[in-house]
């Protein structure tokens, strides 16, 4: 088994040696919370990457040229996520999963969202 959101093992109580699936485990979460995921926006069109490609990560900074303004299409799954908008053109980019509500992100915004499978949020 694991955990939902990070797909952490669970350390098994029949284990023998826990410490290094207690280890990995805790270099999961520091890489979740210190790293993030470099995605390219350049272009016009709508962004979906893939869950691997974000699910491991708090953060996404968004890089590349805008020439239009698109959606970031995230995995419909709870998460929480620091998006910051570094790329350049001018553009807006509108997050979403699943068909619920979004979030825009003007260029060089910084947002803290939360996707709980159908709807994008953002504190106020």
């Amino acid at each position: 088994m694991s955990t939902p959101g990070l797909s952490i093992s669970h350390v098994s109580p029949s284990q023998s040696n826990k410490i290094p699936a207690i280890n990995s485990a805790a270099d999961i979460l520091d890489g979740a919370l210190t790293q993030q995921s470099i995605i390219d926006v350049s272009g016009g069109a709508d962004i979906t990457p893939s869950p691997s490609t974000v699910l491991p990560f708090m953060c996404l900074r968004l890089i590349g040229v805008l020439t239009a303004s698109i959606h970031l299409i995230l995995p419909a799954s709870g998460h929480l996520y620091m998006v910051v908008h570094a790329a350049t053109g001018g553009h807006s980019v509108t997050v979403r999963c699943g068909g619920g509500s979004t979030v825009t992100l003007n260029a060089g915004d910084l947002r803290m969202v939360f996707c709980d499978g159908t709807n994008v949020v953002a504190p106020n």
